[in-house]
Protein backbone atom coordinates (compact mmCIF):
# COMPACT_ATOMS: atom_id res chain seq x y z
CA UNK A 1 0.00 0.00 0.00
CA UNK A 2 1.36 3.41 -0.87
CA UNK A 3 1.90 5.61 2.16
CA UNK A 4 -0.88 8.06 2.83
CA UNK A 5 -3.29 6.57 0.27
CA UNK A 6 -7.03 6.78 0.91
CA UNK A 7 -9.54 4.74 -1.04
CA UNK A 8 -13.02 3.33 -0.69
CA UNK A 9 -14.09 -0.27 -0.16
CA UNK A 10 -17.44 -1.88 0.26
CA UNK A 11 -15.95 -4.30 2.80
CA UNK A 12 -12.71 -4.26 4.77
CA UNK A 13 -11.89 -7.60 6.40
CA UNK A 14 -9.39 -7.37 9.23
CA UNK A 15 -7.35 -10.57 9.52
CA UNK A 16 -6.15 -13.04 6.93
CA UNK A 17 -6.62 -16.31 8.80
CA UNK A 18 -9.19 -18.95 7.83
CA UNK A 19 -12.11 -16.87 9.15
CA UNK A 20 -11.19 -13.77 7.15
CA UNK A 21 -10.34 -15.70 3.99
CA UNK A 22 -13.53 -17.78 4.09
CA UNK A 23 -15.58 -14.62 4.64
CA UNK A 24 -13.94 -12.96 1.66
CA UNK A 25 -14.77 -16.00 -0.49
CA UNK A 26 -18.35 -16.01 0.75
CA UNK A 27 -18.98 -12.31 0.16
CA UNK A 28 -17.39 -12.37 -3.30
CA UNK A 29 -19.84 -15.12 -4.22
CA UNK A 30 -22.82 -13.47 -2.54
CA UNK A 31 -22.22 -10.00 -4.01
CA UNK A 32 -20.41 -10.26 -7.34
CA UNK A 33 -18.32 -7.16 -7.97
CA UNK A 34 -18.10 -6.18 -4.31
CA UNK A 35 -15.05 -4.04 -3.56
CA UNK A 36 -13.34 -6.02 -0.84
CA UNK A 37 -9.89 -6.33 0.74
CA UNK A 38 -8.45 -8.58 3.43
CA UNK A 39 -5.81 -6.83 5.54
CA UNK A 40 -3.19 -9.20 6.94
CA UNK A 41 -0.41 -7.98 9.24
CA UNK A 42 2.13 -10.65 8.29
CA UNK A 43 4.38 -9.78 5.33
CA UNK A 44 3.65 -13.24 3.90
CA UNK A 45 2.16 -16.49 5.08
CA UNK A 46 4.63 -18.61 6.98
CA UNK A 47 4.32 -22.01 8.55
CA UNK A 48 2.06 -21.49 11.53
CA UNK A 49 -0.37 -23.41 13.68
CA UNK A 50 -0.65 -27.13 14.22
CA UNK A 51 -3.41 -29.44 13.02
CA UNK A 52 -7.18 -29.18 12.78
CA UNK A 53 -9.88 -31.82 12.59
CA UNK A 54 -12.24 -30.64 9.84
CA UNK A 55 -15.52 -32.13 10.97
CA UNK A 56 -18.81 -32.40 9.12
CA UNK A 57 -19.85 -28.82 9.88
CA UNK A 58 -16.59 -27.37 8.58
CA UNK A 59 -16.64 -29.67 5.55
CA UNK A 60 -20.23 -28.73 4.75
CA UNK A 61 -19.36 -25.03 5.05
CA UNK A 62 -16.45 -25.42 2.64
CA UNK A 63 -18.69 -27.32 0.24
CA UNK A 64 -21.17 -24.44 0.36
CA UNK A 65 -18.37 -22.08 -0.68
CA UNK A 66 -17.06 -24.31 -3.48
CA UNK A 67 -17.04 -28.13 -3.47
CA UNK A 68 -13.51 -28.18 -4.85
CA UNK A 69 -12.22 -26.36 -1.76
CA UNK A 70 -13.60 -29.14 0.40
CA UNK A 71 -12.29 -31.84 -1.95
CA UNK A 72 -8.82 -30.32 -1.83
CA UNK A 73 -8.67 -30.51 1.95
CA UNK A 74 -9.99 -34.06 2.01
CA UNK A 75 -7.31 -35.00 -0.53
CA UNK A 76 -4.47 -33.62 1.63
CA UNK A 77 -5.98 -34.69 4.96
CA UNK A 78 -5.63 -37.84 7.01
CA UNK A 79 -8.52 -40.17 7.83
CA UNK A 80 -7.76 -41.44 11.31
CA UNK A 81 -8.77 -44.73 12.89
CA UNK A 82 -9.86 -43.11 16.13
CA UNK A 83 -8.27 -42.22 19.45
CA UNK A 84 -6.09 -44.39 21.68
CA UNK A 85 -5.77 -43.34 25.36
CA UNK A 86 -2.75 -43.84 27.63
CA UNK A 87 -1.70 -43.00 31.15
CA UNK A 88 0.74 -40.10 30.90
CA UNK A 89 3.13 -41.38 33.58
CA UNK A 90 3.40 -45.09 32.96
CA UNK A 91 2.54 -45.05 29.26
CA UNK A 92 -0.01 -47.83 29.85
CA UNK A 93 -2.55 -48.18 27.05
CA UNK A 94 -6.06 -47.79 28.48
CA UNK A 95 -8.96 -50.01 27.45
CA UNK A 96 -11.49 -47.47 26.15
CA UNK A 97 -10.15 -47.05 22.61
CA UNK A 98 -12.50 -44.83 20.63
CA UNK A 99 -12.59 -46.41 17.16
CA UNK A 100 -13.94 -44.50 14.18
CA UNK A 101 -15.98 -45.79 11.27
CA UNK A 102 -15.35 -43.49 8.30
CA UNK A 103 -17.46 -45.70 6.02
CA UNK A 104 -20.48 -45.28 8.29
CA UNK A 105 -19.84 -41.53 8.29
CA UNK A 106 -19.76 -41.51 4.50
CA UNK A 107 -23.06 -43.35 4.35
CA UNK A 108 -24.70 -41.13 6.96
CA UNK A 109 -23.22 -37.73 6.10
CA UNK A 110 -21.49 -38.03 2.74
CA UNK A 111 -18.37 -36.91 4.56
CA UNK A 112 -15.67 -38.27 6.88
CA UNK A 113 -13.64 -36.19 9.33
CA UNK A 114 -10.13 -35.35 8.15
CA UNK A 115 -7.08 -34.08 10.01
CA UNK A 116 -5.25 -31.34 8.15
CA UNK A 117 -2.55 -28.82 8.91
CA UNK A 118 -3.89 -25.39 9.85
CA UNK A 119 -1.66 -23.99 7.12
CA UNK A 120 -3.39 -26.19 4.54
CA UNK A 121 -6.77 -24.66 5.40
CA UNK A 122 -5.40 -21.16 5.08
CA UNK A 123 -3.52 -21.91 1.84
CA UNK A 124 -6.52 -23.61 0.21
CA UNK A 125 -8.81 -20.69 1.02
CA UNK A 126 -6.21 -18.16 -0.09
CA UNK A 127 -5.75 -19.94 -3.42
CA UNK A 128 -9.52 -19.78 -4.00
CA UNK A 129 -9.53 -15.95 -3.89
CA UNK A 130 -8.78 -13.59 -6.80
CA UNK A 131 -5.16 -12.38 -6.83
CA UNK A 132 -4.69 -9.23 -4.78
CA UNK A 133 -7.63 -9.84 -2.45
CA UNK A 134 -5.29 -10.19 0.52
CA UNK A 135 -3.04 -7.23 1.28
CA UNK A 136 -0.05 -8.45 3.26
CA UNK A 137 2.11 -6.38 5.57
CA UNK A 138 -0.92 -4.29 6.56
CA UNK A 139 -1.65 -4.09 10.27
CA UNK A 140 -4.90 -2.33 11.12
CA UNK A 141 -3.98 -0.17 14.12
CA UNK A 142 -7.14 1.89 14.37
CA UNK A 143 -10.76 1.56 13.30
CA UNK A 144 -12.80 4.74 13.59
CA UNK A 145 -16.59 4.57 13.38
CA UNK A 146 -18.52 6.75 10.94
CA UNK A 147 -19.64 10.08 12.28
CA UNK A 148 -23.16 9.81 13.77
CA UNK A 149 -25.85 11.38 11.65
CA UNK A 150 -27.50 14.50 13.08
CA UNK A 151 -31.01 13.00 12.89
CA UNK A 152 -32.46 9.62 12.08
CA UNK A 153 -29.14 7.75 12.26
CA UNK A 154 -28.93 4.40 13.94
CA UNK A 155 -25.82 5.19 15.95
CA UNK A 156 -25.55 5.65 19.68
CA UNK A 157 -25.31 3.15 22.46
CA UNK A 158 -27.68 0.21 22.71
CA UNK A 159 -29.34 -0.88 25.93
CA UNK A 160 -26.77 -3.67 26.21
CA UNK A 161 -23.95 -1.12 26.39
CA UNK A 162 -22.41 -1.96 23.01
CA UNK A 163 -21.83 0.99 20.72
CA UNK A 164 -24.15 0.76 17.71
CA UNK A 165 -22.65 1.97 14.45
CA UNK A 166 -24.67 4.29 12.20
CA UNK A 167 -25.91 2.87 8.93
CA UNK A 168 -24.50 5.66 6.75
CA UNK A 169 -20.95 6.84 6.11
CA UNK A 170 -17.66 4.97 6.13
CA UNK A 171 -15.39 3.52 8.73
CA UNK A 172 -11.84 4.79 8.60
CA UNK A 173 -9.09 2.24 9.07
CA UNK A 174 -5.53 3.36 9.82
CA UNK A 175 -3.09 0.81 8.52
CA UNK A 176 0.59 0.43 9.32
CA UNK A 177 3.09 -1.02 6.86
CA UNK A 178 4.69 -3.82 8.88
CA UNK A 179 7.64 -3.85 6.49
CA UNK A 180 8.48 -0.18 7.00
CA UNK A 181 8.12 1.20 10.51
CA UNK A 182 8.91 4.73 9.31
CA UNK A 183 6.12 4.81 6.73
CA UNK A 184 3.13 7.00 7.58
CA UNK A 185 -0.15 5.28 8.25
CA UNK A 186 -2.38 4.64 5.27
CA UNK A 187 -6.07 5.50 5.50
CA UNK A 188 -8.74 3.19 4.14
CA UNK A 189 -12.43 4.02 4.06
CA UNK A 190 -14.89 1.15 4.09
CA UNK A 191 -18.67 1.03 4.25
CA UNK A 192 -18.58 -2.25 6.16
CA UNK A 193 -15.99 -3.85 8.42
CA UNK A 194 -15.62 -7.54 9.21
CA UNK A 195 -13.40 -8.16 12.23
CA UNK A 196 -11.72 -11.55 11.86
CA UNK A 197 -8.60 -10.57 13.76
CA UNK A 198 -8.55 -13.26 16.41
CA UNK A 199 -8.77 -13.71 20.16
CA UNK A 200 -7.59 -10.22 21.07
CA UNK A 201 -9.28 -8.46 18.18
CA UNK A 202 -8.00 -4.90 17.94
CA UNK A 203 -11.19 -4.02 16.10
CA UNK A 204 -13.36 -5.30 18.94
CA UNK A 205 -11.25 -3.49 21.53
CA UNK A 206 -11.65 -0.25 19.58
CA UNK A 207 -15.36 -0.33 20.45
CA UNK A 208 -15.56 -2.46 23.61
CA UNK A 209 -12.26 -1.76 25.34
CA UNK A 210 -11.22 -4.42 27.83
CA UNK A 211 -14.82 -5.60 28.18
CA UNK A 212 -14.61 -7.49 24.92
CA UNK A 213 -11.53 -9.53 25.80
CA UNK A 214 -11.75 -13.28 26.35
CA UNK A 215 -10.91 -14.63 29.81
CA UNK A 216 -7.76 -16.58 30.64
CA UNK A 217 -8.70 -20.12 31.67
CA UNK A 218 -5.57 -20.92 33.67
CA UNK A 219 -4.29 -23.38 31.11
CA UNK A 220 -1.12 -23.21 29.06
CA UNK A 221 -1.02 -24.66 25.55
CA UNK A 222 2.00 -25.78 23.55
CA UNK A 223 1.86 -26.88 19.93
CA UNK A 224 4.44 -28.31 17.59
CA UNK A 225 5.02 -30.68 14.71
CA UNK A 226 7.78 -32.72 13.12
CA UNK A 227 8.35 -35.19 10.34
CA UNK A 228 9.63 -38.72 10.72
CA UNK A 229 12.89 -37.59 9.10
CA UNK A 230 13.28 -34.89 11.74
CA UNK A 231 12.76 -37.48 14.46
CA UNK A 232 15.63 -39.53 13.02
CA UNK A 233 17.85 -36.47 12.48
CA UNK A 234 17.55 -35.64 16.18
CA UNK A 235 18.85 -39.12 17.06
CA UNK A 236 15.46 -40.09 18.43
CA UNK A 237 12.88 -42.67 17.43
CA UNK A 238 9.15 -43.01 17.27
CA UNK A 239 7.46 -44.28 20.43
CA UNK A 240 6.30 -47.86 19.99
CA UNK A 241 2.67 -46.72 19.89
CA UNK A 242 3.40 -44.76 16.71
CA UNK A 243 5.83 -47.10 15.02
CA UNK A 244 4.18 -48.56 11.88
CA UNK A 245 6.42 -51.61 12.10
CA UNK A 246 4.81 -52.46 15.45
CA UNK A 247 1.41 -50.82 14.92
CA UNK A 248 0.20 -50.40 11.31
CA UNK A 249 -2.30 -47.74 12.39
CA UNK A 250 0.20 -45.97 14.64
CA UNK A 251 0.57 -43.01 12.31
CA UNK A 252 -3.05 -43.07 11.23
CA UNK A 253 -4.80 -42.48 14.55
CA UNK A 254 -4.86 -39.97 17.38
CA UNK A 255 -3.00 -40.76 20.61
CA UNK A 256 -3.89 -39.11 23.91
CA UNK A 257 -2.01 -39.23 27.22
CA UNK A 258 -3.61 -37.99 30.46
CA UNK A 259 -3.58 -38.79 34.21
CA UNK A 260 -6.45 -41.28 33.71
CA UNK A 261 -5.85 -44.89 34.74
CA UNK A 262 -7.68 -48.11 33.93
CA UNK A 263 -9.58 -47.93 37.23
CA UNK A 264 -10.03 -44.12 37.18
CA UNK A 265 -11.42 -43.05 33.80
CA UNK A 266 -11.92 -39.32 33.23
CA UNK A 267 -15.24 -37.87 34.36
CA UNK A 268 -14.44 -34.36 33.14
CA UNK A 269 -11.77 -32.42 31.26
CA UNK A 270 -8.36 -33.63 32.52
CA UNK A 271 -5.97 -31.12 34.14
CA UNK A 272 -3.22 -31.97 31.69
CA UNK A 273 -2.75 -33.95 28.53
CA UNK A 274 -0.89 -34.45 25.30
CA UNK A 275 -2.57 -35.24 22.00
CA UNK A 276 -0.54 -36.51 19.08
CA UNK A 277 -1.91 -37.07 15.58
CA UNK A 278 -0.91 -37.20 11.91
CA UNK A 279 -1.67 -34.41 9.46
CA UNK A 280 -0.53 -32.93 6.19
CA UNK A 281 0.86 -34.28 2.91
CA UNK A 282 4.59 -34.27 2.27
CA UNK A 283 4.16 -32.53 -1.07
CA UNK A 284 1.36 -29.91 -1.15
CA UNK A 285 0.61 -30.82 -4.77
CA UNK A 286 0.11 -34.54 -4.15
CA UNK A 287 -1.41 -36.91 -1.64
CA UNK A 288 1.84 -38.90 -1.47
CA UNK A 289 3.54 -39.21 1.88
CA UNK A 290 6.97 -39.94 3.25
CA UNK A 291 5.40 -41.73 6.21
CA UNK A 292 4.03 -45.24 6.26
CA UNK A 293 0.57 -43.76 6.43
CA UNK A 294 -1.31 -40.81 5.00
CA UNK A 295 0.50 -37.93 6.65
CA UNK A 296 3.87 -36.25 6.52
CA UNK A 297 3.71 -34.54 9.90
CA UNK A 298 3.31 -35.73 13.44
CA UNK A 299 1.45 -32.91 15.18
CA UNK A 300 1.28 -32.53 18.95
CA UNK A 301 -0.75 -30.40 21.34
CA UNK A 302 0.09 -30.23 25.04
CA UNK A 303 -2.03 -28.54 27.69
CA UNK A 304 -1.31 -28.04 31.37
CA UNK A 305 -3.50 -26.44 34.02
CA UNK A 306 -1.83 -23.71 36.06
CA UNK A 307 -2.77 -23.65 39.73
CA UNK A 308 -0.37 -21.05 41.11
CA UNK A 309 -1.34 -17.42 40.47
CA UNK A 310 2.24 -16.30 39.84
CA UNK A 311 2.72 -19.15 37.40
CA UNK A 312 -0.51 -18.18 35.69
CA UNK A 313 0.76 -14.63 35.21
CA UNK A 314 4.04 -15.94 33.82
CA UNK A 315 2.38 -18.35 31.42
CA UNK A 316 -0.49 -16.07 30.43
CA UNK A 317 1.08 -15.00 27.14
CA UNK A 318 -1.56 -12.29 26.68
CA UNK A 319 -0.58 -10.17 23.68
CA UNK A 320 0.25 -6.51 23.88
CA UNK A 321 -2.27 -4.09 22.46
CA UNK A 322 -0.77 -3.99 18.96
CA UNK A 323 0.08 -7.65 18.57
CA UNK A 324 -1.74 -10.89 17.80
CA UNK A 325 -1.77 -14.05 19.87
CA UNK A 326 0.55 -15.67 17.32
CA UNK A 327 3.20 -12.94 17.38
CA UNK A 328 3.05 -12.18 21.11
CA UNK A 329 2.75 -15.72 22.39
CA UNK A 330 6.06 -17.36 23.20
CA UNK A 331 7.63 -19.55 20.57
CA UNK A 332 10.88 -21.22 19.66
CA UNK A 333 13.44 -23.01 21.78
CA UNK A 334 12.47 -21.30 25.04
CA UNK A 335 8.83 -22.34 24.60
CA UNK A 336 9.88 -25.93 23.90
CA UNK A 337 12.12 -25.93 26.98
CA UNK A 338 9.22 -24.73 29.16
CA UNK A 339 6.98 -27.41 27.71
CA UNK A 340 9.50 -30.13 28.55
CA UNK A 341 10.09 -28.69 32.02
CA UNK A 342 6.36 -28.69 32.78
CA UNK A 343 5.95 -32.27 31.57
CA UNK A 344 8.76 -34.21 33.25
CA UNK A 345 6.20 -36.88 34.18
CA UNK A 346 5.82 -38.06 30.57
CA UNK A 347 7.36 -41.36 29.45
CA UNK A 348 10.89 -40.84 28.17
CA UNK A 349 10.18 -41.85 24.57
CA UNK A 350 7.37 -39.31 24.39
CA UNK A 351 9.53 -36.55 25.86
CA UNK A 352 12.25 -37.40 23.35
CA UNK A 353 9.75 -37.02 20.51
CA UNK A 354 8.71 -33.56 21.74
CA UNK A 355 12.35 -32.56 22.17
CA UNK A 356 13.08 -33.49 18.54
CA UNK A 357 10.56 -30.92 17.26
CA UNK A 358 12.05 -28.00 15.28
CA UNK A 359 11.88 -25.07 17.73
CA UNK A 360 10.57 -22.66 15.10
CA UNK A 361 7.36 -24.71 14.93
CA UNK A 362 6.74 -24.70 18.68
CA UNK A 363 4.32 -22.14 20.11
CA UNK A 364 3.12 -21.45 23.65
CA UNK A 365 0.19 -19.37 24.85
CA UNK A 366 -2.63 -19.30 27.34
CA UNK A 367 -6.11 -20.69 26.79
CA UNK A 368 -8.67 -17.90 26.40
CA UNK A 369 -12.41 -18.13 25.88
CA UNK A 370 -15.18 -15.58 25.51
CA UNK A 371 -17.80 -16.23 28.20
CA UNK A 372 -21.05 -17.65 26.83
CA UNK A 373 -23.08 -15.13 28.83
CA UNK A 374 -21.54 -12.47 26.58
CA UNK A 375 -23.28 -13.94 23.53
CA UNK A 376 -26.00 -11.27 23.50
CA UNK A 377 -27.64 -9.03 20.95
CA UNK A 378 -25.22 -6.39 19.73
CA UNK A 379 -22.11 -8.22 20.91
CA UNK A 380 -21.12 -9.37 17.42
CA UNK A 381 -23.12 -7.17 15.04
CA UNK A 382 -23.03 -3.36 15.35
CA UNK A 383 -24.71 -1.76 12.38
CA UNK A 384 -22.20 -2.11 9.54
CA UNK A 385 -19.57 -3.78 11.74
CA UNK A 386 -19.58 -7.52 12.37
CA UNK A 387 -17.23 -9.69 14.44
CA UNK A 388 -16.76 -13.35 13.60
CA UNK A 389 -14.49 -16.30 14.26
CA UNK A 390 -12.22 -16.00 17.28
CA UNK A 391 -12.88 -12.27 17.44
CA UNK A 392 -16.44 -13.14 18.49
CA UNK A 393 -16.30 -16.60 20.06
CA UNK A 394 -13.02 -18.22 21.00
CA UNK A 395 -13.13 -21.99 21.41
CA UNK A 396 -11.05 -24.59 23.24
CA UNK A 397 -8.40 -26.35 21.11
CA UNK A 398 -10.74 -29.06 19.81
CA UNK A 399 -10.94 -27.94 16.18
CA UNK A 400 -14.34 -26.28 16.47
CA UNK A 401 -12.74 -22.83 16.46
CA UNK A 402 -11.89 -23.19 12.78
CA UNK A 403 -15.00 -25.21 11.91
CA UNK A 404 -17.32 -22.62 13.43
CA UNK A 405 -15.42 -19.82 11.69
CA UNK A 406 -16.08 -21.52 8.36
CA UNK A 407 -19.74 -21.75 9.32
CA UNK A 408 -19.74 -18.06 10.20
CA UNK A 409 -18.54 -17.16 6.73
CA UNK A 410 -21.06 -19.14 4.68
CA UNK A 411 -24.03 -18.16 6.85
CA UNK A 412 -23.04 -14.51 6.54
CA UNK A 413 -22.71 -14.91 2.78
CA UNK A 414 -26.18 -16.43 2.47
CA UNK A 415 -27.77 -13.66 4.53
CA UNK A 416 -25.94 -10.93 2.63
CA UNK A 417 -27.15 -12.47 -0.62
CA UNK A 418 -30.72 -12.40 0.73
CA UNK A 419 -30.70 -8.93 2.29
CA UNK A 420 -27.72 -7.10 0.83
CA UNK A 421 -24.69 -5.81 2.70
CA UNK A 422 -25.74 -3.93 5.78
CA UNK A 423 -27.16 -3.97 9.29
CA UNK A 424 -30.10 -6.28 8.55
CA UNK A 425 -27.92 -9.09 7.23
CA UNK A 426 -25.40 -8.64 10.05
CA UNK A 427 -28.08 -8.56 12.75
CA UNK A 428 -29.84 -11.65 11.39
CA UNK A 429 -26.48 -13.41 11.16
CA UNK A 430 -25.81 -12.71 14.84
CA UNK A 431 -29.27 -13.93 15.85
CA UNK A 432 -28.77 -17.16 13.90
CA UNK A 433 -25.23 -17.84 15.07
CA UNK A 434 -25.25 -17.13 18.79
CA UNK A 435 -27.59 -19.93 19.97
CA UNK A 436 -25.91 -22.54 17.78
CA UNK A 437 -22.37 -21.63 18.80
CA UNK A 438 -23.34 -21.43 22.47
CA UNK A 439 -24.84 -24.93 22.27
CA UNK A 440 -21.73 -26.39 20.64
CA UNK A 441 -19.14 -24.66 22.81
CA UNK A 442 -21.15 -24.87 26.02
CA UNK A 443 -22.22 -28.53 25.83
CA UNK A 444 -21.81 -29.86 29.41
CA UNK A 445 -22.56 -33.51 28.61
CA UNK A 446 -19.69 -36.02 29.03
CA UNK A 447 -20.25 -37.61 25.62
CA UNK A 448 -20.97 -34.38 23.71
CA UNK A 449 -24.57 -35.45 23.15
CA UNK A 450 -25.71 -31.88 22.47
CA UNK A 451 -22.90 -30.71 20.23
CA UNK A 452 -22.31 -33.83 18.14
CA UNK A 453 -25.75 -33.93 16.42
CA UNK A 454 -25.39 -30.22 15.66
CA UNK A 455 -21.97 -30.83 14.12
CA UNK A 456 -22.88 -33.98 12.20
CA UNK A 457 -26.18 -32.69 10.83
CA UNK A 458 -24.96 -29.24 9.79
CA UNK A 459 -26.33 -27.97 6.48
CA UNK A 460 -25.73 -24.66 4.72
CA UNK A 461 -27.17 -22.84 1.75
CA UNK A 462 -24.75 -23.14 -1.20
CA UNK A 463 -23.30 -19.87 -2.43
CA UNK A 464 -22.70 -21.26 -5.92
CA UNK A 465 -24.61 -22.21 -9.05
CA UNK A 466 -23.70 -24.99 -11.44
CA UNK A 467 -23.03 -22.38 -14.12
CA UNK A 468 -20.71 -20.43 -11.85
CA UNK A 469 -18.82 -23.53 -10.73
CA UNK A 470 -18.36 -24.64 -14.32
CA UNK A 471 -17.09 -21.21 -15.35
CA UNK A 472 -14.60 -21.29 -12.47
CA UNK A 473 -13.36 -24.74 -13.43
CA UNK A 474 -14.74 -26.29 -10.24
CA UNK A 475 -17.37 -28.46 -11.92
CA UNK A 476 -16.75 -30.95 -14.74
CA UNK A 477 -18.76 -30.11 -17.89
CA UNK A 478 -20.64 -33.41 -17.82
CA UNK A 479 -21.76 -32.81 -14.24
CA UNK A 480 -22.81 -29.26 -15.15
CA UNK A 481 -24.84 -30.61 -18.07
CA UNK A 482 -26.47 -33.17 -15.77
CA UNK A 483 -27.34 -30.43 -13.28
CA UNK A 484 -28.88 -28.27 -16.02
CA UNK A 485 -30.93 -31.23 -17.25
CA UNK A 486 -32.17 -31.95 -13.72
CA UNK A 487 -33.11 -28.29 -13.31
CA UNK A 488 -34.99 -28.24 -16.61
CA UNK A 489 -36.94 -31.38 -15.75
CA UNK A 490 -37.84 -30.03 -12.33
CA UNK A 491 -38.98 -26.74 -13.84
CA UNK A 492 -41.10 -28.58 -16.41
CA UNK A 493 -42.70 -30.72 -13.70
CA UNK A 494 -43.60 -27.55 -11.81
CA UNK A 495 -44.76 -25.67 -14.90
CA UNK A 496 -48.31 -25.32 -13.63
CA UNK A 497 -47.10 -23.80 -10.37
CA UNK A 498 -46.30 -20.15 -9.86
CA UNK A 499 -43.13 -18.99 -11.60
CA UNK A 500 -41.27 -18.57 -8.32
CA UNK A 501 -42.09 -22.12 -7.23
CA UNK A 502 -40.87 -23.49 -10.57
CA UNK A 503 -37.63 -21.54 -10.24
CA UNK A 504 -37.12 -22.84 -6.70
CA UNK A 505 -37.73 -26.42 -7.86
CA UNK A 506 -35.19 -25.99 -10.66
CA UNK A 507 -32.58 -24.53 -8.31
CA UNK A 508 -33.12 -27.33 -5.79
CA UNK A 509 -32.73 -29.99 -8.48
CA UNK A 510 -29.54 -28.36 -9.74
CA UNK A 511 -28.07 -28.23 -6.22
CA UNK A 512 -29.03 -31.85 -5.62
CA UNK A 513 -27.19 -32.96 -8.75
CA UNK A 514 -24.05 -30.99 -7.87
CA UNK A 515 -24.05 -32.22 -4.27
CA UNK A 516 -24.48 -35.83 -5.41
CA UNK A 517 -21.36 -35.41 -7.55
CA UNK A 518 -19.50 -33.73 -4.68
CA UNK A 519 -20.34 -36.47 -2.20
CA UNK A 520 -19.22 -39.05 -4.77
CA UNK A 521 -15.88 -37.27 -5.08
CA UNK A 522 -15.45 -37.30 -1.31
CA UNK A 523 -16.31 -40.98 -1.15
CA UNK A 524 -13.68 -41.81 -3.76
CA UNK A 525 -11.01 -39.81 -1.92
CA UNK A 526 -11.83 -41.38 1.44
CA UNK A 527 -12.03 -44.93 0.08
CA UNK A 528 -8.58 -44.53 -1.47
CA UNK A 529 -7.20 -43.55 1.94
CA UNK A 530 -8.90 -46.50 3.67
CA UNK A 531 -7.85 -49.18 1.19
CA UNK A 532 -6.05 -52.07 2.88
CA UNK A 533 -6.32 -50.64 6.39
CA UNK A 534 -7.49 -52.41 9.55
CA UNK A 535 -9.23 -49.68 11.51
CA UNK A 536 -9.34 -49.49 15.29
CA UNK A 537 -12.17 -51.19 17.15
CA UNK A 538 -13.75 -49.35 20.07
CA UNK A 539 -13.19 -50.74 23.53
CA UNK A 540 -15.65 -50.74 26.44
CA UNK A 541 -16.40 -47.27 27.74
CA UNK A 542 -17.44 -46.83 31.39
CA UNK A 543 -20.75 -45.10 32.03
CA UNK A 544 -20.36 -41.37 32.56
CA UNK A 545 -16.81 -41.27 31.17
CA UNK A 546 -15.83 -37.92 29.68
CA UNK A 547 -15.18 -38.09 25.94
CA UNK A 548 -12.06 -36.12 24.98
CA UNK A 549 -12.94 -33.55 22.33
Amino acid sequence: MASGDAFDLDVAIVGGGPAGLATAAALLRAVPGVRLKVFEAAPAYREQGAGVLVQANGGRALEALDPRIMHRLVSVGTITSGMVPYNDTTGEKLPWVNGKNPMADLDAMGYANVLVLWNDIRRTLYDALPPGTVQFGSRVVEVAAPEPEPEGGDGGEGKDGHKQQPAQGCFTLRIADTGDAAAPLAAVRARHVVAADGYFSRTRRAFDGEAGLPAFHRTVLWRGSLSREEVAAAGSRLPDALNPALNPEGLRCTHFWSPATADKPPTGPPPRGIMLFPAGPLDPDTTASGLEGDAARIVWNVFFSVEDEAAADEADGKPLADRSIHTAGKQGGAALARCLAANTHLPEDLRALLAASPPERVTEHGLYKHPLEGFIKGAWARGRLVLLGDAAHTAPPDGQGVNLSLEDAVVLGALVRAHGLGPQAFSEWEAARQPRIAAILGDPTPQGSIRMPLIRNAAFEPLWSAEGLEAAGSLPPDVAAEARQAAAEAAAAAAEAEGEAAAEAAAAAERKAVLAWSRGEVRSLVLAKLEGRNLLVSGPRPDGMYLIR
